[in-house]
């Protein structure tokens, strides 16, 4: 799948929202996709999260996670 410039998401946004897009890839150490295995998929997916929570996180403030992102409505 490739990565479009112009990707648009359908739908009306009312009031504030944030959007960031943090992406995260895994390429398999032996080149050769692994067999199916929940506890190596889970190990992979929390070494992806980790670096993009951080990322994340420095791009916050404490203002926009109280106003936007713990905003109920």
């Amino acid at each position: 799948m490739g990565s479009f410039p112009n990707l648009v998401r359908p739908g009306v946004f009312e009031g504030p929202f944030f959007l960031i897009d943090i992406d995260g890839a895994w390429t398999p150490p032996s080149g050769v996709i692994p067999e199916f295995d929940v506890e190596d998929i889970l190990q992979v997916c929390d070494r992806l999260h980790s670096p993009i929570k951080d990322v994340f996180e420095s791009l916050i403030s404490e203002k926009l996670r109280n106003e936007v992102l713990r905003n109920d409505g």
